[in-house]
């Protein structure tokens, strides 16, 4: 299954270790903080991206993605 994480902070970055755990095929996580995203690569998300910069859809084509994820998960707070 394809998974998208919206907000890379410690729930989210949680959230990619264990998709990443129970098998996920694809796991893109969202954020607009560099130190969080590279957490997130870290702990072993497929793509990491910044939306201020990237578009998801371009990431979802580079990743060979033709229809939506399976999974997601909104993990951003509100600070």
């Amino acid at each position: 299954e394809d998974v998208l994480i919206t907000g890379a902070g410690p729930i989210g970055a949680m959230a990619v270790a264990i998709s990443q755990f129970v098998g996920a095929r694809h796991v893109v996580i969202t954020d607009v903080n560099p130190y969080r995203l590279e957490l997130a690569r870290k702990m072993g998300a497929t793509r990491a991206v910044d939306v201020s910069r990237e578009k998801l859809s371009e990431v979802m084509a580079e990743l060979g993605m033709t229809e939506g994820f399976d999974v997601g998960m909104e993990m951003s707070g509100s600070g």
